[in-house]
């Protein structure tokens, strides 16, 4: 489908990570007839079809919902869902290192695997907020 959709139909703006892809384009016409020329492609060639409620032509101006981020022109931002997800998270293991039960080492090692994911949006001062609350926290448990 790559060779297809890069080579065949000559799209310049195609990402794709495993079985998403999105395409981007001026021309909203243009989009509606390439979709029907990889509907008919993934159905002849790969037996499979485009999901008609999640395959959608939409301004970019409105944000699109892909691999966890809401992607805008100028900036990506995380999900909402995925931050609230991760505030009840990170508040309870913080709980656990205030206790004294969870160690800061394992604490800001549990926190990596997010800061990787939230890096490539826009969330610079976030995780600044929460390292700085954490520091604070660790300063506050040091000093009593």
């Amino acid at each position: 489908m790559d060779y297809f959709v890069k080579h065949r139909l000559k799209a310049r703006y195609y990402i794709r990570y495993v079985d998403d892809f999105i395409i981007l384009h001026k021309r909203k016409k243009l989009l509606a007839i390439w979709k029907e020329m990889i509907n008919e492609f993934l159905k002849t060639e790969l037996k499979l079809t485009l999901h008609p409620d999640k395959s959608q032509i939409i301004p970019l101006r409105d944000g699109l919902l892909f691999v966890g981020y809401r992607i805008f022109y100028y900036n990506k931002r995380l999900r909402k869902r995925n931050i609230r997800k991760f505030m009840k998270s990170f508040e309870e293991r913080l709980k656990l290192y205030e206790q004294g039960t969870l160690p800061y080492k394992l604490f800001i090692e549990q926190l990596q695997g997010w800061f990787g994911y939230a890096e490539w949006a826009n969330t610079h001062a976030f995780r600044k907020n929460l390292l700085e609350r954490i520091e604070f926290i660790k300063w506050q448990k040091e000093n009593i």
